[in-house]
């Protein structure tokens, strides 16, 4: 349970840390960060399902599926492409 919570908060602010203070380059390993998360929140819903009595078909499964799909938008491999604008084309690593 503190696992989880631990990871909570680092899926909270993990990507502001990554625009503040990382380069461009560094977004692979906050991706693979976002991806175990995502992958060890799923275990979490799947477990609760089979153990929490009354979590199943719950607002709180629902809520915690929300969560963890809006992990997605932290994904750079995948959005960085959907939003790069023509004129960012010629953009390096400062």
């Amino acid at each position: 349970m503190v696992a989880i919570n631990l990871l909570t908060v680092i899926a909270l602010f993990s990507d502001d840390i990554r625009v503040i203070f990382f380069r461009i380059r560094s977004d692979i390993y906050f991706d693979i960060l976002a991806m175990t998360m995502i992958s060890l929140f799923c275990l979490e819903i799947y477990a609760s399902c089979k153990v929490v009595e009354g979590y199943y078909r719950s607002f709180f499964m629902y809520l915690d599926i929300v969560s963890t799909l809006s992990l997605f938008f932290d994904l750079q491999f995948i959005f960085a492409k959907a939003f790069q604008h023509s004129d960012d084309e010629g953009h390096e690593d400062s």
